[in-house]
């Protein structure tokens, strides 16, 4: 009998260990931490009309010498100087030096520079590897970038080969190399619209044409799935008859465009942190699904913002608090804003002014700004009558322009 039962035990505790840890993977995938991916502490500041930057105590490492200058990312830094753009490095030297009409931050070790209206590639030497050809261009991700040319997007590799061959009106962002686009052909005069979705990894096509999803703005492909909508056909659209106040409903597809969650939703927005906040209910209220389209925070809210960091702003009884991943209030509705977590701090509102909490709603920082930005890198910009500059997150000023 104890045999049995020290097998049973056994079996007991490798379950839980496999459960824990199968929790502690999707907590893991799910929730998002904030990084600095400019590689340095180096933060902007402005001292009359130019453009320096100071390291997270304060101290100015970067004179204001420049006429602008963009946040550092791999180790160099967008500065403008007489009218032209081009890269510091972080002694404050210009490696590119500024000859460029426009500069974007370098990723995935490529620079953008635009030149006479045309937008190419360079390296982080300062030669051109990709030729300032295009009419639009997007910073390198996932190794590839979304160009325009003649009015159609494409994506090219770092060598500045056309990825995949065919162009598109539409193209949204990329998420694990794969992406939605969105074309018309013209044929017999008829207009007809395709919609699919590219897997530039593996070079292939999914045709979605026959599923609405959403182009307003850049759709998004989130936790794996891509929201859709359908228009809701009632009684007079039963009986081929049209109806003025017919609304859609949303749902969610997959990357092999299987619908996944059907559409029964007033309005769903994209996923964050595997949760994605939808309307339901006659009152029109948001609550969050999860992947599975499960609804596991009840529709209570009149108004909500995506996770992050494992937390989401909740607008109820005409105020704003925070809930946690299971749907439990960090502190009275009492805020009359509330941005994103970040850094394990949030920047609220009361009474006009901006203040910090914590992930227990407790007030750390007391709201006495007229701005306040969210957290990065241990510093956030701040302004108010008195100054303008960063804090730390023990609230004290470590940068002022006054």
């Amino acid at each position: 009998m104890k045999k049995y039962f020290l097998i049973f035990f056994c079996c007991f505790l490798m379950s839980c260990t496999n459960h824990q840890k199968s929790q502690l993977k999707y907590k893991e995938s799910c929730i998002k931490t904030s990084k600095n991916n400019g590689n340095s502490k180096f933060f902007r500041i402005k001292s009359g009309d130019k453009w320096g930057f100071v390291n997270s105590k304060g101290n100015i490492v970067i004179q204001p010498v420049f006429d602008y200058v963009q946040n550092f990312s791999e180790n160099l830094a967008v500065a403008k100087k007489n009218g032209k753009y081009g890269y510091i490095n972080l002694n404050g030297d210009f490696s590119v030096p500024p000859k460029y009409d426009w500069a974007v931050p370098f990723s995935e070790g490529k620079g953008l520079i635009e030149v006479n209206d045309k937008w190419g590639f360079i390296n982080i030497n300062g030669n051109i590897v990709i030729e300032a050809k295009f009419t639009k261009a997007h910073p390198f991700e996932q190794g590839y970038s979304k160009v325009m040319l003649q009015n159609k997007w494409f994506f090219i590799d770092k060598t500045g080969k056309i990825a995949h061959s065919r162009k598109y009106d539409k193209i949204g962002e990329l998420h694990n190399k794969k992406t939605i686009f969105s074309s018309q052909n013209h044929k017999n005069s008829s207009i007809k619209t395709q919609t699919g979705i590219l897997d530039l990894e593996h070079n292939t096509v999914i045709n979605i044409s026959d599923i609405n999803v959403s182009f307003e703005g850049l759709p998004k492909i989130n936790n794996g799935l891509i929201r859709f909508w359908e228009q809701d056909c009632n009684i007079l659209c039963s009986l081929g008859m049209s109806d003025p106040k017919r609304r859609k409903k949303w749902g969610f597809i997959d990357l092999k465009g299987n619908q996944v969650i059907p559409p029964k939703f007033i309005f769903a927005n994209s996923f964050s942190e595997c949760f994605a906040s939808v309307q339901s209910g006659s009152d029109e209220k948001y609550g969050f699904i999860n992947t599975d389209g499960r609804m596991v925070i009840s529709p209570k809210f009149d108004d909500v913002k995506d996770f992050h960091e494992g937390f989401a702003a909740v607008y109820i009884e005409k105020k704003w608090s925070y809930i946690d991943r299971s749907g439990n209030l960090i502190s009275n509705p009492k805020f009359e804003n509330a941005l994103n977590f970040s850094e394990g701090l949030a920047p609220i509102q009361i009474d006009a002014k901006w203040g910090y909490i914590d992930t227990k709603g407790n007030i750390v920082i007391t709201p006495k700004y007229k701005k306040a930005q969210q957290f990065s890198s241990g510093l956030a910009y701040i302004e108010n009558d008195a100054v303008e500059g960063y804090i730390n997150k023990s609230g004290s000023l470590v940068w002022s322009s006054h």
